[in-house]
């Protein structure tokens, strides 16, 4: 199989690292804190993101910013802003629980600093994607990393976090590579995913020849017909893509297909 390469939109693979809540607590487990305990809340210790046909991992952490060099060392404003700026950019936003975590803790960083929304972007995320359609012992990173053979370092214990809080910088260093890692393992999974992701959305959408039948997952144009896809009524053209695996089939009935073929027919 030949590398699958999108073409046409802005696909970027990103991972954030955050700061834990600190609070007052009398116990360990099963602990109840109230707003009243709080210390201080969580915020974005460093982003990392790549985006695809690049193959340059970029980062931007808090350690050695403006306001770290002040004094302030949990004013994230920098690296919040240089998340914002890689999603108004990105025409599609990949990432491992991004939906759950990633994204829906950026948007809180973005509306603390009254910030706008950045341009709207399509989401595709690992982890619904392997609940959906793989069965492992667990949908981390980590464990499907291991299991599909993509090289992952070991993971990181909480006394990473602790000294990069302490402001140490071997630990911010390590920190930076772990999340620069995390991107790159990332892109790996998706790539052997792309295939059976059903729900990906249309690359062809974006491509500027309009009139050739792409595959929609990766954009390529290698596609073979591959007899029929059938509902209760009609029946398609069906096609998988030789490039990255992935099947796709006409929007229109078979009857219409041959006078109707274009881009903008095809659906994964």
């Amino acid at each position: 199989m030949n590398q699958k390469v999108l073409n046409g939109p802005r696909l970027v693979f990103l991972d954030i690292e955050t700061a834990p809540e600190t609070a007052y607590i009398w116990k360990r487990f099963k602990e109840s804190v109230g707003e009243a305990q709080v210390l201080h809340h969580g915020y974005l210790l460093c982003v990392a993101w790549e985006w695809l046909n690049e193959n340059k991992i970029q980062s931007c952490g808090l350690y050695g910013k403006k306001a770290w060099k002040a004094g302030r060392q949990d004013d994230d404003r920098e690296v919040v802003e240089a998340a914002w700026n890689v999603l108004n950019e990105a025409d599609i936003v990949c990432g491992q629980n991004i939906r759950q975590f990633d994204v829906a803790t950026l948007n809180a960083r973005f509306i603390y600093y009254n910030m706008p929304p950045p341009k709207p972007y399509k989401i595709v995320d690992t982890l619904e994607v392997m609940r959906k359609r793989v069965r492992l012992p667990s949908h981390s990173l980590e464990t499907a990393s291991h299991y599909f053979g993509i090289d992952y370092k070991d993971k990181q214990t909480f006394s990473l976090w602790r000294d990069c809080l302490k402001g140490e910088k071997s630990a911010w260093d390590n920190l930076i590579k772990y999340c620069c890692n995390d991107v790159h393992v990332l892109k790996q999974l998706y790539l052997r995913l792309l295939p059976w992701i059903e729900t990906h959305p249309n690359v062809g959408l974006w491509m500027e020849n309009n009139k050739q039948l792409t595959c929609p997952k990766c954009g390529s144009t290698k596609l073979q017909r591959r007899g029929f896809a059938t509902t209760l009524v009609n029946k398609y053209a069906r096609f998988q893509c030789t490039n990255c695996g992935g099947w796709t089939h006409s929007r229109l009935a078979e009857k219409c297909y041959k006078d109707h073929i274009a881009i903008h027919d095809v659906v994964s």
